[in-house]
C-alpha cells in the first residue's frame, strides 16, 4: 500500500494519540544509514530499494498492477491536480531524493509535469545519468534541505519513503517550511508500524534482495551478488532496515 499524506496543514504537535492497534513509534537506527557502514554494502541496498519501486524484475503487465510507482502516480496527478487551481505551478520537487529514488519513472509516467530530485547531500553526476532522455525530469544542484527549503522551489513538494527518517522535531520543521513558503507537500511512505506490514516488508526485502543479487551476477556487477548471495549481507541489512522503517513511520494523525 501507498500512505500518502498531502494538503499540509499548520502542525499542532507530535504528542497526540497513537493510532488505535498500533505499537508507539520508536526512532530506531538503520544500518545503511550510519557512516560505518561499509560503501559497498550501502550503494547495493539504496540500488535494490529503488528498484523495489517498479519492480523491473517482473514481468511488465504485472509491475503496472503491483509496483507501488503505478500506484502512487494517479495520487500525485491529483495532487498536482488541486495544487494547480490554486496557483501552484505543474512541478513536482522531490526532497531527500538520495541516489533517486522511483521519480525518474514518475517524471516518465507524468510527462505534462516537471519532475525535479534534491537532497541535502547532492549527488548531480549521479542524478545526470539518471535524467538523461528524460526531458522533464531535472535536479537541483544546491543543497536542499527539507526543513527549510526556501520558496524559490515552488511546486508540489514529496518525500518518497524518507520522512520516518526524521525525528519528531526535524519531521515538524519540515511540514512548517512547506506552510511558511505556501508550497504543497506529500509525503509517501511503504510502511506503518502494523504487524502485517512487518511480515510483508521482510517477505519483499528478502525476495528484491535475492532477485537484485542474481541479476547483479548476470550482469557483471560480482560485488552485489556475493554481498547479495554468497555472504547475504545485503538481503540482512534491508531486512533489517525494512522493519527498523515499520517502527519510525508516523501515522497521518501523528
Amino acid at each position: 500500500t501507498v500512505s500518502v499524506l498531502y494538503w499540509c496543514r499548520a502542525p499542532t504537535t507530535m504528542a497526540e494519540r497513537k493510532p488505535h492497534g498500533y505499537p508507539t513509534r520508536a526512532h530506531l537506527i538503520e544500518i545503511h544509514d550510519q557512516p560505518w557502514c561499509p560503501a559497498a554494502i550501502r550503494d547495493a541496498v539504496v540500488d535494490t530499494l529503488r528498484k523495489g519501486w517498479t519492480l523491473p524484475m517482473v514481468p511488465a503487465a504485472l509491475s503496472r498492477r503491483v509496483a507501488p510507482v503505478h500506484t502512487l502516480v494517479p495520487v500525485l496527478r491529483d495532487v498536482l491536480d488541486r495544487a494547480a487551481t490554486a496557483g501552484v505551478p505543474r512541478r513536482i520537487v522531490d526532497l531527500c531524493s538520495g541516489m533517486g529514488g522511483p521519480m525518474v519513472d514518475v517524471a516518465r509516467l507524468l510527462p505534462d509535469a516537471d519532475v525535479s530530485v534534491s537532497d541535502l547531500y547532492p549527488h548531480p553526476e549521479e542524478w545526470r545519468a539518471l535524467t538523461a532522455g528524460v526531458p522533464n525530469a531535472s535536479f537541483v544542484t544546491r543543497s536542499v534541505d527539507a526543513c527549510n527549503v526556501g520558496a524559490s522551489e515552488r511546486g508540489v513538494r514529496t518525500i518518497m519513503a524518507a520522512f520516518h527518517h526524521f525525528a519528531p522535531p526535524q519531521a515538524e520543521e519540515v511540514l512548517r517550511s512547506a506552510v511558511r513558503d505556501a508550497q504543497p507537500i506529500a509525503i509517501v511512505e511503504l510502511t506503518n508500524r502494523s504487524i502485517a506490514s512487518m511480515v510483508t516488508i521482510v517477505l519483499l526485502t528478502t525476495l528484491l534482495g535475492v532477485v537484485s543479487g542474481l541479476q547483479a551476477l548476470f550482469t557483471g556487477n560480482f560485488v552485489v551478488a556475493a554481498l547479495s548471495l554468497v555472504v547475504p549481507v545485503n538481503v540482512a541489512v534491508l531486512t533489517i532496515d525494512g522493519v527498523m522503517s515499520c517502527w519510525r513511520t508516523y501515522s497521518v494523525s501523528e
